[in-house]
């Protein structure tokens, strides 16, 4: 392989500013939809925004102090990309078995 080759293989500074943008948007709308789509009857709303409420402040809090002493790389960039496709992996199989589009046993 010539190094010209081996050069256009890279993603420069910039492409890779906008692969890590659309991956996090994606994951984002991922989420979002889930939350949507799980949320409880009218009588139970009062519950379930303040349960995200709470999430969001414990989040807060992780991003805010845990985080910067346990992750010394960018290893939670990773592990929350992974975990947003494992919850979009999740959601469509299930969506496939609700739809009998996969046999359940």
């Amino acid at each position: 392989m010539n190094t010209q080759t081996a050069n256009c293989a890279k993603l420069t500074k910039p492409r890779a500013v906008e692969a890590a943008r659309a991956i996090l948007f994606t994951a984002c709308m991922v989420c979002h939809g889930e939350l949507v789509r799980l949320k409880p009857p009218v009588h139970r709303l009062t519950a379930f925004y303040l349960t995200m409420s709470l999430g969001g402040a414990l989040g807060g809090v992780f991003v805010a102090i845990v985080a910067p002493v346990v992750f010394t790389t960018f290893a939670e960039y990773y592990i929350g990309v992974f975990g947003a496709g494992l919850l979009a992996w999740s959601a469509n199989l299930e969506s496939a078995v609700a739809n009998n589009f996969i046999f359940r046993p």
